[in-house]
């Protein structure tokens, strides 16, 4: 089995990781094409600076030998160079040779202040700058084994803050990065978009010592060497063979609870602790501050966590609130379930009545935005936001419901904001009614193009004219947007819904507990261009519809991917197919985004309807 610099990075971590990558029954992380095609975009942007390019192939191996023979030159500089020593195997971003001498060049998404220091000598606190030396020190160590008398400097390469771009087009100008004479603006931009760094002091120091701050305890102290040599002399597969315990770098690891296959988990496999009745119920998953604490204090399963004797069943913990349901509330509701202790099945407060005052139309919109190192226009700097698409599902007093939709599809034009204006406040009715939300992020889109649009007021005075009257419609309200998901945190409790208030997590716990109760309305929707069945028998869909508007490659299942997908489209970076294929899958996305938040009113609209009075709602 090859060790990547992915692997040695997650074995750092914790050691337990690698026996969990050589399970045949765990099925491996989601490749995201776009996410890396992306990255390696950004690579070339930094590359188009060096003379000698080579480019290697995809293929890892035949990589390895196209590295092996380039590096037999005096001077090459060597894009996506694979080299591999015994098990240890790393994919370099850029491997620069000249005589003896060999460069290690990494390309980091995080924005630089032009006032920060030009040298990582290893001393930075942060976690995230100390995995970038991480890796590169592995790196480091692997051309060691393989070139034992040469010298090995690293630099780090960030987008610099302050960067406006002097062209339109950066981004599409990207794709001549590989052409022998790149596009001259394209070069001369880039050159000023990223900030060297050099980072050859911090990686020595890290090579003789792994930090403890990104490392287990068994890790941390240890020279990068010995590490590679604990990793080659153990049999992994045999399980926990250091003893390892329960640790705070479990909260973010993949392995720790069942996989959606029904693959054990970490913790089932190697901590088990009989005498708890839900051992899957873990203190990361409970909602709130105070996991930290309650951690550090040894208490990893929710079972275990003590709380208030005053707050001992449902009854009392609701005695004890007030108009709204808080974060502590839920917290010990979840607490309550995993002791096996009784709490509602739903439980709703009066303030759901708000929804009876919306005025119709009800216009449910959701906007997707991407943000990247490489601007579109000129005068933009890198990742700045640009909204590439929304849907909105618009519902009438009557029960009618209009669908509309837009997405740039155009690759060869700047940021699409003008053409987003236009479509969005084409909507029929649009200025009428109410537009609903699922957190503020819509209404601030509106509001920084607006802003945007204010700095050349004159040219742009139909545009603004249209987002004011979108914000403010035909009446004297400021705000024509009403955000549901404040109903949700202050007024919604279910016994389904666990850990996030997320869009996507309500609508599965929504649909979860309407299947249970019979209560399936709205069994089968069309969703854009494709039917959907919101109950299916196959249990592994029954909460999820995301699962079947995406193919099983794509996923474009959460924000990240579809601003990741829509670059590489904006890049001209897709294959035939799936320039065919992708808009499609980005509608879909977007358009389930926005009729999950009739689901969640309708919904609400429910509970508001079997409300007497003032009373809270109580469904056990």
């Amino acid at each position: 089995m090859d060790i990547t610099d992915n692997l040695f990075q997650q074995f750092v971590t914790c050691p337990l990781k690698l026996y969990h990558h050589q399970d045949e029954n765990r099925e491996p992380r989601t490749y995201l094409p776009f996410k890396h095609r992306n990255k390696l975009q950004l690579r070339d942007a930094v590359a188009v600076q060096f003379q000698n390019r080579k480019f290697t192939s995809d293929d890892t191996q035949t990589a390895l030998k196209e590295t092996e023979a380039w590096l037999l030159e005096d001077e090459v500089t060597i894009c996506g160079a694979v080299i591999k020593s015994g098990p240890f195997l790393s994919r370099i971003p850029i491997l620069k040779k000249k005589g003896e001498q060999f460069t290690i060049i990494q390309i980091h998404g995080k924005l630089r202040k032009r006032s920060q220091s030009d040298k990582i000598r290893g001393e930075e606190k942060s976690r995230t700058t100390t995995s970038y030396i991480l890796k590169a020190a592995y790196r480091t160590e692997v051309l060691r084994r393989l070139y034992p008398g040469a010298e090995f400097l690293a630099q780090f390469y960030f987008p610099q803050r302050d960067f406006k771009a002097t062209t339109d087009s950066v981004l599409q100008k990207a794709k001549t990065a590989r052409d022998a004479d790149p596009d001259p603006e394209f070069i001369e931009n880039c050159s000023r978009l990223f900030a060297m760094v050099d980072a050859t002091e911090g990686v020595q120091k890290l090579i003789s010592s792994v930090p403890e701050n990104i490392a287990h305890k068994t890790i941390a102290g240890e020279s990068i060497a010995d590490t590679l040599k604990l990793m080659e002399s153990r049999d992994w597969s045999e399980g926990n063979i250091l003893n390892i315990k329960i640790h705070r770098g479990c909260r973010s690891c993949d392995y720790r609870r069942r996989s959606p296959s029904g693959t054990e988990g970490c913790w089932s496999r190697f901590f088990v602790e009989s005498e708890l009745n839900n051992p899957e119920r873990h203190v990361f998953e409970l909602i709130g501050h105070g996991n930290e604490i309650d951690t550090n204090n040894g208490h990893y399963y929710q079972e275990n966590v003590p709380y208030a004797d005053q707050f001992a069943s449902f009854e009392m913990v609701q005695k004890y609130g007030g108009p709204k349901i808080t974060i502590q509330q839920r917290r010990v509701l979840q607490l309550l379930k995993a002791k096996g202790e009784s709490v509602p099945s739903l439980w709703a407060k009066p303030i759901l009545k708000q929804l009876d005052h919306l005025e119709y139309p009800l216009h449910f919109i959701d906007f997707e935005a991407a943000t990247y190192a490489l601007p579109m226009n000129r005068g933009d700097g890198p990742y700045k936001p640009v909204y590439f698409q929304y849907s909105c599902h618009t519902l009438y007093e009557n029960g009618e419901i209009k669908e509309a939709n837009w997405l740039d599809e155009d690759s060869s034009s700047g940021h699409p904001h003008h053409r987003f204006i236009h479509s969005l406040t084409g909507v029929k009715d649009i200025y009428r009614g109410t537009i609903v939300q699922y957190s503020p992020f819509e209404v601030q889109g509106v509001r920084q193009l607006l802003a945007e649009m204010k700095r050349n007021s004159m040219k742009n005075e139909n545009e603004i004219d249209r987002l004011k009257r979108l914000l403010g419609g035909n009446s004297s309200k400021d705000n024509r947007f009403y955000d549901i998901s404040s109903l949700i945190r202050d007024a919604y409790f279910s016994s389904k819904l666990e850990g996030s208030l997320g869009l996507k997590q309500v609508l599965k716990s929504i649909l979860k507990w309407q299947k249970e109760n019979s209560h399936n309305t709205d069994k089968t929707v069309r969703i854009f261009d494709k039917e959907i069945n919101l109950f299916p028998e196959d249990d592994t869909k029954s909460n999820n519809p995301y699962k079947q508007i995406q193919d099983d490659v794509t996923a474009i299942d959460d924000g990240e991917n579809a601003m990741h997908a829509y670059i590489s489209m904006k890049s001209d970076l897709l294959t035939k197919e799936e320039s065919a294929e992708l808009p499609e899958q980005l509608k879909r996305y977007c358009a389930l985004d926005s009729y999950s938040m009739i689901l969640i009113y309708k919904h609400l609209k429910m509970l508001t309807e079997q409300m007497s009075g003032e009373e809270d709602l109580i469904i056990m």
